[in-house]
């Protein structure tokens, strides 16, 4: 299969959606299928580069258009790319805030399709809408009313032939908008590096905290909890851990629990520090964990994944079950949870979400994307 991915940056380590779809881009090379991607939005200057990027050594052509030109200057440029590459699929991976500063890219779909006349396309929905959350301010359901619209109007146009989101809620929320949507899974944002498979056979608890953590999580009762255990344990910090990871980090030293501040490092050193970890913690709200890259990369590094965000409901739809692995933290419960809380066998996903992907594209399937 040839397909040209559409996104809106491609800038390493700096867009969560880039990274996705450069990792699965190159997967779909390795698994011997064409393909390239093509960024619209890009921030910074004026500027164009026509190259490739690489993920573990598979190089993907880019075609990466700065926001600074026009966008009819950036579709003669999309254009001509786009046939040289000739795709039979074109891959729309849609964040509203990726190719508008205010979510609201009214005029996207109609730049879209002068893209490839007659090739197909497919939606991946990686966010959709502001105001999901019970309880949103006015302003924030508002917005999300003008997002909605210009989703509908995204798929009425494309008319795609498949789409696709990553979650269960997001899936709930599309199907409100009698949009169809099937599930891919998602892949972790760490490379699953070949380390031999271990079971807690240290004499202290390793925990690890993999992404942001937030302001509300119950992150204070969660820790407190799991250090009067039977067995010691260490806090390990690694990665981006947003502004708030500070107080954490330090009411830690102040209760004298053993911290390591690991920061930012290679993608190597992630998958091994994840690999000889315990347990995950993540504040990531319960019902969004299946769009989260961290605990997508903890899940398939064998680690069980304790949530320990504050409540936060779905507005006008249920929360969806939890994930295999992942655990809903409650004051006063964790030690119901330990012995659930055990390490799994390592598993890739990117490999069966490339194949799920190029299958249900194949064009001898076709669906019906409105309910």
């Amino acid at each position: 299969m040839r397909i040209v991915f559409v996104c809106g940056c491609l800038e390493p380590g700096n867009d969560g959606v880039g990274d996705y779809t450069r990792r699965l881009a190159a997967e779909l090379i390795r698994q011997g299928h064409t393909a390239g991607i093509l960024a619209l939005h890009e921030p910074g200057r004026e500027w164009v580069f026509s190259g490739q990027q690489f993920d573990e050594q598979i190089p993907v052509p880019v075609l990466r258009l700065s926001q600074c030109l026009s966008w009819p200057e950036r579709m003669r440029y999309a254009q001509a790319w786009v046939a040289q590459q000739n795709p039979e699929v074109l891959s729309l991976q849609y964040v509203p805030f990726s190719y508008d500063a205010k979510g609201l890219p009214w005029g996207l779909a109609g730049q879209l399709k002068t893209l490839g006349k007659n090739v197909p396309w497919h939606v991946m929905f990686h966010e959709i809408w502001v105001g999901t959350r019970q309880g949103s301010s006015v302003k924030q359901m508002l917005w999300g009313s003008l997002q909605q619209a210009i989703l509908r109007r995204l798929v009425k146009q494309l008319a795609p032939q498949q789409i696709h989101t990553q979650s269960q809620l997001y899936q709930a929320f599309l199907a409100r908008q009698k949009v169809q949507a099937g599930l891919l899974p998602l892949f972790g944002n760490v490379p699953l590096q070949p380390q031999p498979f271990r079971v807690n056979t240290h004499d202290y608890l390793e925990i690890i905290v993999f992404g942001t953590v937030h302001a509300d999580a119950l992150w204070r009762e969660a820790i407190q909890e799991l250090s009067q255990q039977d067995r010691p344990m260490r806090l390990t910090f690694i990665g981006r851990n947003g502004s708030h990871a500070k107080a954490c980090i330090e009411w830690c030293t102040q209760m004298q629990l053993p911290v390591r501040l690991l920061g930012e490092q290679a993608l190597e050193r992630i998958s091994f520090v994840l690999s000889q970890a315990d347990i995950g913690l993540t504040s990531t709200a319960l019902p969004m964990v299946e769009k989260s890259g961290t605990v997508a990369a903890m899940l398939e590094h064998g680690l069980p994944v304790l949530c320990i965000a504050s409540a936060w409901q779905p507005r006008g739809v249920p929360s969806p079950p939890l994930p295999l692995h992942v655990y809903a933290y409650r004051v006063g419960q964790v030690f119901q949870l330990l012995d659930s809380l055990q390490k799994h066998p390592p598993k890739n996903r990117i490999a069966r979400t490339a194949e799920q992907l190029t299958r249900q594209l194949s064009p001898r399937r076709s669906y019906s994307t409105l309910l």
